[in-house]
């Protein structure tokens, strides 16, 4: 049976700390650790016809010059050869791979020396399901597919440990100059309940808040007034706020959260004279993992 490149849903990946119903879902669970690959994601498959497909963005068509990068790469024709032998054997397979185009990345966080991808997931339309990491390596490697790199698998018993794990992920990450880390997880019937994990698969992505400084250069300005940013003490005290207002269970999800907080640090800010600290989602996730931690 042929894929619908349009119907093939990907997992919804957010933040360990907002998880449904909660992050204990992971708690004893074995999770693998994958970097997160600065660049551009797009899923390949072939039509009834034999066609190759690209989509990006969970669009069914690529942009144009997303189908001329995945073309650039020389192990580009590895990947459609993987594809066009699981069709030959019965069972259409669609590939995920992160592109990473010649330059800077996408965050800044490094410069890529040439056009080049991995692939991080493979839908198979004979399981119906994203297939397993094992299953994907040993695919990838019988082509010589270029893979995502992996971190390891861990086990946590506690919210702690798993937090401690998670940062632990995240400055590895740091260090060797990468976006961030995946998290995942393939379940059964314990997180298929939930309704929002589908085919088994639970992904969490975590990202570290550093970036590139960037020198301005000179323009022979003169007094000069810097506003300082709100001090972090107001931030929280605004953000904890929002918290007892509105609850933990809508306080847990950052869609609703958010927008409340940065109105009221706005406010706060403008009635003292300071700047709206940047990325103020930093803020959030770690009052959020206090309240959390402090209830486990």
């Amino acid at each position: 049976m042929v894929i619908d490149i349009s119907e093939v849903e990907y997992p919804s990946i957010r933040k360990i700390l907002n998880l449904f119903p909660n992050p204990e879902l992971i708690l004893g669970k074995e999770i693998l650790w994958t970097v997160k690959a600065d660049g551009t994601n797009i899923g390949v498959a072939l039509d009834a016809d034999g066609n190759v497909c690209i989509r990006s963005h969970n669009m069914p068509t690529a942009e144009a010059h997303l189908e001329k990068a995945f073309y650039a790469c020389e192990d580009s024709d590895l990947v459609i050869n993987m594809i066009r032998d699981a069709r030959d054997i019965g069972g259409d397979i669609m590939v995920f791979c992160e592109v990473m185009q010649k330059g800077k990345s996408p965050s800044g966080i490094r410069v890529h020396p040439k056009t080049h991808l991995v692939v991080f997931d493979i839908w198979s339309e004979r399981q119906d399901s994203f297939i397993n990491y094992t299953q994907m390596r040993n695919l990838c490697d019988t082509f010589a597919v270029p893979i995502v790199q992996t971190y390891g698998t861990t086990v946590s018993s506690s919210l702690q440990e798993l937090f401690d794990v998670r940062d632990a992920m995240v400055n590895r990450a740091l260090e060797e100059h990468e976006e961030g880390v995946v998290g995942k997880y393939w379940g059964g019937r314990e997180i298929a309940q939930y309704g929002c994990y589908p085919n088994y698969c639970l992904y969490f992505k975590e990202k570290h808040h550093s970036k590139i400084a960037k020198q301005k250069s000179e323009n022979g300005d003169v007094n000069v007034v810097i506003v300082p940013n709100l001090p972090d003490d107001e931030v929280y005290k605004e953000i904890d706020k929002i918290y007892r207002q509105i609850g933990i269970e809508e306080f847990r999800n950052v869609e609703i959260a958010m927008p409340f907080i940065g109105k009221a640090i706005g406010k706060e800010a403008r009635e003292q004279n300071c700047r709206v600290p940047k990325n103020l989602n930093k803020y959030y996730y770690k009052k959020l993992q206090s309240i959390l931690t402090s209830e486990s």
